[in-house]
């Protein structure tokens, strides 16, 4: 939302007020290593990270282990995730976090875990078509979270991104799509263009952009071309990396003009 805020130290000012007027005996659960005003938390503060070992929630050997205190709780364990996206254990473990202090049992929230298989317009798993996994990731609309969707495959999809622009850096999404991704389908917009300028900065010796990243106007284009490139086995993803507005009233409407269609598509 920084096309909202003049700059990012008005953004943590206003996040600030999730906390700021917690008391003694309330909980706060951030992810380790958010720039946060720690002299206006009056809270007890959790936080939880995959990757940094001094968190006080954190995967060890497979583990998420809740440090509270001297006691040490295993919240879950990582098999347990059903949802596609490294990015996911980070959300698992706040997540968890916040139902430990609730009170809840340890083997209530991995059994939880375990029967979640995700959200809609979230890497929402779609259907199959002739061998073609398609996944609604529209609720992806800055490019961070394009590129986390993007590394959540094992082999590189077909994306369908873009849309309208809101003034963020698109050379790390650029760079992703480089590199990650089988083909790449854009929809009509004003960060679609940007995009695509950036593209040509990185591959100079592309003589063909509007082939290479062809720009739609429509889901059902967008859909028709993505399962026109698709071999069995290959994943079509939907993750914009950009506003719907434009083409779609908001992302939700642009995820449920994928969804259908989608199921128009033969097969099973």
């Amino acid at each position: 939302h920084m096309n909202y805020y003049k700059d990012l130290s008005a953004y943590r000012e206003d996040k600030s007020f999730i906390y700021r007027f917690q008391n003694d005996g309330d909980v706060l659960i951030a992810e380790a290593g958010i720039d946060m005003d720690t002299e206006a938390i009056r809270s007890e503060l959790i936080r939880f990270s995959a990757s940094e070992p001094g968190a006080d929630v954190t995967l060890r050997g497979g583990e998420a282990v809740l440090c509270r205190g001297d006691e040490e709780t295993v919240l879950f364990r990582r098999e347990d995730l059903r949802v596609k996206g490294a990015f996911q254990i980070g959300n698992a473990l706040a997540a968890a976090s916040a139902a430990a202090v609730f009170g809840v049992a340890p083997g209530d929230i991995a059994s939880a875990l375990r029967s979640f298989t995700g959200v809609a317009y979230r890497l929402e798993f779609v259907r199959e078509s002739e061998g073609t996994a398609f996944y609604n990731d529209s609720a992806a609309t800055v490019p961070e979270a394009a590129i986390a969707a993007i590394g959540s495959f094992p082999k590189p999809p077909i994306l369908i991104a873009g849309g309208a622009d809101k003034g963020l850096v698109l050379d790390d999404l650029a760079q992703t799509i480089v590199s990650g991704t089988k083909r790449t389908i854009l929809l009509k917009g004003s960060a679609s263009d940007r995009l695509r300028q950036v593209l040509s900065r990185l591959l100079p010796d592309e003589t063909d952009m509007k082939s290479r990243f062809p720009i739609v106007s429509s889901m059902e284009e967008a859909v028709s071309m993505a399962f026109s490139f698709a071999e069995p086995g290959d994943v079509v993803l939907l993750s914009p990396g950009a506003t719907s507005f434009g083409l779609f009233k908001n992302e939700f409407e642009q995820g449920d003009r994928f969804r259908d269609a989608v199921a128009r598509l033969p097969g099973r």
